[in-house]
């Protein structure tokens, strides 16, 4: 499985879309995906490390990548 948003397909956007597919455009937002002790520790207000961050275009409202990359999760602790 790839790690990096970089060796990852491009996820479909539309064209006219200004964020062109950068996860570091500024209107690119974050979802982080984490397992059910994830969320329960977040819920109890214990920083933990997501298991995928999925990034979107809050324009579109579209996914324009994911990635699994250690470096990228620990940004999110």
């Amino acid at each position: 499985m790839p790690d990096s948003l970089e060796s990852q397909p491009q996820f479909p956007r539309p064209e006219d879309c200004i964020c062109e597919g950068r996860q570091d455009h500024p209107i690119i937002d974050t979802r982080n995906s984490y397992s059910f002790w994830g969320w329960l520790g977040v819920l109890t207000g214990i920083s933990i490390r997501p298991r995928k961050v999925t990034y979107w275009c809050t324009r579109c409202n579209i996914a324009i990548g994911e990635s699994q990359d250690q470096k990228a999760l620990n940004r999110y602790l």
